[in-house]
C-alpha cells in the first residue's frame, strides 16, 4: 500500500478494519485502531506486525503491544474500549455488509471490488483506468 500511495499522490487510500477470525482478531483490530488514533507514528509498525501474525496467535500478539511500556503508560488498554475505536469498527462492519465483502483483503476502486490477495500491478491498473475515466476529453479542442 505504501508503494501505491507514493506512486499515486492524487489518490486517496482508505483502510477499513473489520476483524475476521474470532476474539484475537477483534482485539488486534482494536489495538491497531487505538494506536492509529493515539500513536500515528507507530501505526505502521504495529499494523504490519499484527497483519503478519497467524490468527491463532493474534490475541497474544495484541496483548504484547498493549503491554509495551509506551502504550501501557498511555493506558492503551482503556483506549481499545473507547467509543472512538468501537465506532471505527462499526463503520467498517457496516461498509463490509453494504458492499457484500466476504474476503480480506478487499480493495474498492471507483466502484470495482477486488477481493483477496491482489498484485500491486493489478491494483495500479485499476487505479489508472479509474483516473482515465475521469480525464477530460481534450480531443475537441
Amino acid at each position: 500500500m505504501a508503494f501505491l500511495a507514493g506512486s499515486n499522490p492524487d489518490t486517496q487510500i482508505v483502510q477499513i478494519y473489520v476483524p475476521i477470525g474470532g476474539e484475537g482478531a477483534e482485539l488486534a483490530a482494536r489495538v491497531a485502531i487505538a494506536v492509529w488514533q493515539h500513536f500515528p507514528e507507530r501505526f505502521s509498525e504495529v499494523h504490519h506486525d499484527l497483519m503478519a501474525t497467524p490468527v491463532a496467535q493474534l490475541d497474544e500478539r495484541a496483548r504484547f503491544w498493549l503491554e509495551r511500556t509506551e502504550f501501557a503508560a498511555a493506558n492503551l488498554w482503556k483506549a481499545i474500549g473507547s467509543e472512538s475505536v468501537l465506532e471505527v469498527l462499526q463503520e467498517g462492519r457496516l461498509m463490509f455488509q453494504e458492499l457484500a465483502v466476504q474476503v480480506i483483503p478487499s480493495f474498492l476502486i471507483d466502484g470495482l471490488l477486488l477481493a483477496g490477495p491482489v498484485a500491486t500491478s493489478e491494483i495500479q491498473n485499476v487505479i489508472d483506468q479509474a483516473r482515465d475515466s475521469f480525464a477530460p476529453d481534450t480531443s475537441r479542442f
